[in-house]
């Protein structure tokens, strides 16, 4: 059995896999930024078992955050924790950056899952933080991708750049608000929606390719119903890539 992790910006999330699979549920938690309570979540793990097969982990966030966890598995688990980079080629997909290691890990295991899933040629939409988009053709070739601000990043960007608009959270979405909470919840929302089916139909006529997007990412389920296309909602597939990699011994 071994434990993955998948670590971005704003949360974390893990799973156990056995036989390229993952086994069980795989849980999450919003990743947070004192050390103090990185030690509570990590404590939270107290009641798993130590993984026989090890930990296999991508991570987009600040270094201590993994040097911490590093930390914390050898210290109560005694066992190694293996943290992935992007390489030219892997798990049946070949990469079009010219620095393979400068596209993230998670994005790399995703396509990864795509491909394990059928889904090629695909557009993997990951929806976090950041907003990425990447297209993958039929044969696991990477084409290339797009990265965009994500929904929290939208709105941040507004209450700290206009010092009269107030921070929203979820809530109603209405394209006609009259209240500028909700103008500012519906707006953001509804153009990051406008603005991803936009990026998928651009990256399919770029490519000549039917794309069949995958979505994926702590912000897919609140973005899925506002979204034009039919698109496969996968929350789990960074995870899905992991199991698959960990199974090839990658």
């Amino acid at each position: 059995m071994k434990l993955l992790l998948d670590i971005g910006n704003s949360r974390i999330k893990w799973a156990c896999a056995e036989g390229g699979r993952l086994v069980g549920a795989a849980a999450a938690a919003v990743l947070p930024h004192g050390g103090a309570v990185l030690e509570e979540l990590l404590a939270s793990w107290a009641v798993l078992q130590a993984p026989s097969g090890g930990v296999l982990g991508v991570s987009v966030a600040a270094p201590r955050i993994a040097r911490e966890i590093d930390d914390w598995v050898e210290r109560h688990w005694a066992c190694h924790l293996q943290w992935l980079t992007t390489p030219r080629a892997g798990g049946g997909i070949q990469i079009a950056y010219p620095q393979p290691a400068a596209l993230g890990a998670d994005r790399w295991a995703a396509m990864v899952a795509a491909r394990h899933r059928g889904c090629l040629p695909a557009c993997v939409v990951d929806c976090g933080t950041a907003v990425t988009l990447d297209a993958v053709d039929g044969a696991g070739r990477h084409l290339g991708g797009v990265i965009v601000p994500g929904l929290g990043a939208m709105r941040r960007s507004l209450t700290e750049r206009a010092h009269q608009l107030p921070a929203v959270g979820d809530g109603c979405i209405e394209a006609l608000a009259t209240d500028t909470p909700t103008g500012i919840r519906s707006g953001t929302l509804l153009g990051l929606a406008a603005l991803i089916d936009g990026l998928v139909d651009r990256l399919a006529e770029r490519s000549g390719l039917p794309l069949q997007p995958l979505l994926t990412g702590g912000d897919a389920a609140l973005l899925l119903p506002w979204l034009t296309r039919r698109y496969e909602h996968a929350p789990n597939l960074t995870l899905e890539g992991l199991a698959v990699l960990a199974e090839e011994g990658i």
